[in-house]
């Protein structure tokens, strides 16, 4: 079993009151608050969830039962690989387990070679991904994972995703197709207030998912 698990939520949304505003033609500031609060939050979290990524940078927490299992045949099959969700990955924060002593180890990061850190048996290798595609964790070059105690969440991965926080210099943009579809969501959540499908739920607004299509992890 695994899970992910929300850690620190962005600082800021990836679109503003103002623009939502003039997307909307609305002029005064009555409702600023609630497109602040309610509307713009929900616009993102409906975008993130149809492309299986975020936006904004956040830090979550992979947490599994314990390492893939080796497959003698995973050099014609691949590698017993962690896959990151939540694209585009920007860092690792922590990769701890708990090994058979019941004591919590850290994993550090291989040399460009995949060969391990001087005094290190066992470690990781980052595929980083890239705007789509989910990161990988994969064994040292021909050393396996570390041998783990049978424990719920024995393995647990904190890693930080995202563009990048807004404002900042180092910020890589969100594409205009995305800015796009949160603002035609944003306005589609603050005209229709009330449920508007048979199942209660929101659907998304017209025209959202073709701008999207491109942008959408599709392996985890």
């Amino acid at each position: 079993m695994d899970d992910v698990v929300l850690i620190t939520p962005p600082a800021s949304e990836p679109i503003t009151v103002d623009q939502v505003k003039t997307h909307c033609k609305l002029t005064t500031p009555t409702e600023d608050d609630y497109i602040n609060t309610i509307v713009i939050p929900g616009a993102r979290a409906a975008i993130e969830d149809e492309l299986r990524r975020v936006l904004i940078t956040q830090t979550w927490l992979l947490k599994l039962d314990g390492f893939p299992g080796f497959d003698p045949k995973y050099e014609t099959y691949g590698y017993p690989e962690i896959i990151l969700p939540k694209p585009p990955f920007q860092s690792i924060n922590s990769f701890t387990y708990v090994d058979v002593a019941g004591v919590t180890q850290t994993l550090v990061q291989t040399l460009p070679d995949g060969t391990t850190v001087s005094g290190q048996f066992y470690g990781y290798q980052l595929d980083p991904g890239s705007e789509t595609q989910p990161a990988r964790l994969i064994p040292p070059w021909a050393r396996p994972w570390p041998p783990a105690r049978r424990l719920p969440m024995a393995v647990q991965v904190s890693f930080d995703c995202g563009y990048g926080p807004t404002g900042s210099p180092v910020v890589t943009p969100i594409p205009p197709p995305i800015i796009n579809a949160l603002l035609l969501q944003a306005a589609h959540l603050y005209f229709n207030r009330e449920a508007i499908t048979a199942d209660g739920g929101k659907e998304l607004a017209r025209g959202v998912s073709a701008l999207l299509a491109p942008y959408v992890n599709r392996i985890a």
